[in-house]
Parts: C-alpha cells; sequence; structure tokens
C-alpha cells in the first residue's frame, strides 16, 4: 500500500463534545416530556369543560322548548277535551270539577290534569264578569249566576237579563287554564273565579311568552302558558212565542219540561247539540231536533210553527250527536224487570246490526247466503235484547 495513502479507519473522528455545548444538544429528557404533556391535558380539558358547558346550556334550551311545545299542545286538547265534555253533561264546572271533565274526556288520571310534566300545579280561573242561568245580569251577587252551571235543570238554558228585562246571552262565559313550566305560579293566582275583573283580564289579554302586567313573579314568560277556553260560541238562542189566548205550550230540552204561558214569549240559550221536543195541545210530539243553531218557534191553535229564524228543520244526526246519544245509554240504568240483558247489550248489538247492514248493502242486498244471514242473526239479537231491557 503507498505510504501516503490513508485507510478508512485512519479517518479523523471529532472528539466528543463536553461542558456548555453538550447541554445544547441533549434531548429532552423524560420528565421535560411528561411536563409538556401535562400541560398540554390541562388546555385540553380546560377547552373541553368551556364547549361542555356551552353545549348543556344549548341542550337545556332545547330541552325546555320541546317542553313548551309539548305543553302548549297539551293544553289545547285539555280545552277541547273540556268542551266536548261541557257539550255532552250540558254543565260548565267550576275550579273543583274541571279537571275530572277533562280525565273523563281524555282517559287521563285526574293528577295528569292538575298537574303538569314538571310537577308543577296548573290554575283553572273563571272570569268574574260570567254571568249565565236566570238571573239579572248586572245582579251584585255573583255566586247566583257564575260556575258551576246546568243547563237541564227547571227552568232549563239560560236567560240572563238587563235591567229592561231584555234576555241576554250568557255574558263573558271565559275560562282559562293557567301551567307554568318552572316555578310555581304566583301565590295569588288560584283556581276558582279571578280576583277582579282587571286580574282576569290583564292574563287573558297577555302576549306569547310575557309575563301579565299586574304580576309579581319570578318566572320568565316563555314558561308561562295560557290556554283560553270562550264558550260564548257553544250558545244556541231559542224564542218559543205563544200566540194562543188560552193555552199553555209545552216544550222539553233534553227531558227538562217547560211550558209557555198564553200570549207569552219565551227565550232561552241552550248549550249546542241540546235535544229540543215540543208538544201540541193534544200531548203529542210535534218536532223534536237536536239544536246547532238559533231557532224561533210560534205556537197558534195548539200548533207550533216555523218562526223568525227559519223553518221548522230536523237536523241529520252527526257522529258526535249519535256518540252522544250512546254514552247517555250507558250511563243510565239497567230496569230492574230485565232478567238477562243491560244497555251495553244492546249498544252492542246496534254496533253489529249497522255494521252487518252495511256489509249487506255493498253486497247488493242478497235475500240468501251468509251476508244475509249475519245481518238477519243481528237483527234478531237485537230485537231480543232490546225487549228484554224494556221487560215489564
Amino acid at each position: 500500500m503507498p505510504p501516503n495513502s490513508k485507510t478508512h479507519n485512519s479517518i479523523k473522528r471529532p472528539s466528543r463534545l463536553a461542558g456548555p455545548e453538550c447541554e445544547q444538544v441533549r434531548p429532552p429528557t423524560a420528565r421535560s416530556r411528561r411536563a409538556f404533556t401535562l400541560i398540554e391535558m390541562i388546555g385540553v380539558m380546560t377547552v373541553g369543560a368551556i364547549l361542555a358547558l356551552a353545549l348543556v346550556t344549548v341542550v337545556i334550551k332545547h330541552l325546555d322548548r320541546i317542553a313548551a311545545e309539548k305543553e302548549t299542545t297539551q293544553l289545547k286538547t285539555f280545552a277541547d277535551a273540556f268542551r266536548q265534555g261541557v257539550i255532552r253533561s250540558k254543565i260548565i264546572p267550576n275550579q273543583t270539577a274541571w279537571d275530572q271533565v277533562i280525565a273523563t274526556n281524555l282517559g287521563l288520571q285526574i293528577s295528569q290534569v292538575r298537574t303538569n310534566d314538571r310537577r308543577v300545579p296548573r290554575v283553572f280561573l273563571i272570569d268574574p264578569s260570567l254571568r249565565i242561568g236566570q238571573r239579572q245580569s248586572d245582579s251584585a251577587t255573583n255566586s247566583n249566576h257564575t260556575l258551576t252551571y246546568t243547563q237541564d235543570k227547571s227552568p232549563p238554558g239560560s236567560a240572563i237579563t238587563d235591567a229592561s228585562g231584555n234576555v241576554l246571552p250568557p255574558y263573558s262565559p271565559r275560562v282559562m287554564i293557567l301551567s307554568s313550566l318552572s316555578v310555581e305560579l304566583p301565590t295569588n293566582i288560584v283556581s276558582g273565579i279571578a280576583s277582579s275583573t282587571t286580574a282576569f283580564s290583564n292574563i287573558w289579554n297577555a302576549a306569547e311568552g310575557t309575563v301579565p302586567s299586574d304580576w309579581s313573579w319570578s318566572g320568565k314568560g316563555d314558561d308561562l302558558k295560557i290556554q283560553r277556553i270562550h264558550l260564548a260560541d257553544s250558545f244556541v238562542q231559542v224564542v218559543f212565542n205563544n200566540q194562543d189566548p188560552l193555552n199553555e205550550m209545552q216544550f222539553i230540552i233534553d227531558g227538562v219540561s217547560d211550558t209557555v204561558l198564553p200570549t207569552n214569549t219565551v227565550s232561552r240559550f241552550f248549550l249546542d247539540s241540546t235535544l229540543l221536543t215540543l208538544y201540541g195541545t193534544n200531548g203529542l210530539v210535534q218536532h223534536k231536533e237536536i239544536l246547532h243553531e238559533s231557532k224561533s218557534f210560534v205556537s197558534e191553535n195548539g200548533s207550533w210553527k216555523a218562526g223568525g229564524y227559519v223553518g221548522i228543520t230536523i237536523h241529520h244526526p252527526g257522529a258526535l250527536d249519535l256518540q252522544m246519544a250512546a254514552d247517555s245509554l250507558l250511563q243510565v240504568g239497567r230496569n230492574p224487570s230485565a232478567t238477562t240483558y243491560y244497555p251495553s247489550n244492546v249498544y252492542n248489538a246496534m254496533i253489529t246490526y249497522m255494521a252487518d247492514y252495511i256489509g249487506w248493502a255493498d253486497a247488493g242486498f242478497p235475500t240468501a247466503g251468509p251476508v244475509y244471514d249475519n245481518l238477519a242473526a243481528s237483527q234478531a239479537a237485537l230485537a231480543a235484547e232490546s225487549k228484554d231491557l224494556i221487560n215489564k
């Protein structure tokens, strides 16, 4: 090998650094790596906490909005059930029975009506100005003509009069259901007749999402839900004008009898779907209908005829009318002389008969075969059960 040549092993390596220079290039230790990771984690957790707090706020608002929408829908359902209960029973309840009426018509427990899903009691308010029944409208005694109102008693219907004796429709038949989704309602807001007409009107007129002007309450406007129920459109007027100089004329309201004196006029307001029956002086039924609009009847020479509103027209019963008749049948007692069947049996037999009749009609009214046999059997069952029910 030539003397000047250098082998690979003879290459001179740099000497190891020592002192400060060595510390500057030394890789991070395990302790420094752990300290950096902890700081990073603290930062991440802080950001996460802030985001979680913001998310919780959004979720709570979302849940509150869902609860508000649900309560609004629930109260509207309550109002419809309340109206339906009034029409069926011909009774407008007060604060002691409003929840029972709604619960019965919706198949709920009374507690589900009295208290909302947030476990806050609901309140049922009655307008102090409400006047209904058989009293003068400006009477100072409110208890005589406020709720509870029962139409089917003697004399039936409402006939509020002014100072001149003119018959007026039920005055201000307004009620409300109040519900809070947060704190309980003010302590002076309790079920029953409102403390004053002004207090009632302030609640009635409060805009959605606001608190009534005269309230001292820690809740928010969005937490207050108000369901207004105005029953003015649930009444129809009927005028009975007896021009016969000698005879009284009889009419019956849902089984409650009343008369119109000779040469006299009677004006009453009845709840929608009331059954009216008119009798002649011979004791026979001259007219019968379920009232859905205002009517007027005139009696001459012992007979009723059309009056000033419209002619005598018998309305074909709708589904609600038929259901009301069925409900009435199921609520009455059983004839003690009946030996086998109950009103519920006749009710079911009638349903079966109607269904079989429809099937028979759809089949083209055959005079033989299974469809005809089914109808004949249901007709025979209806006849037998209804006959037993009126057994002497």
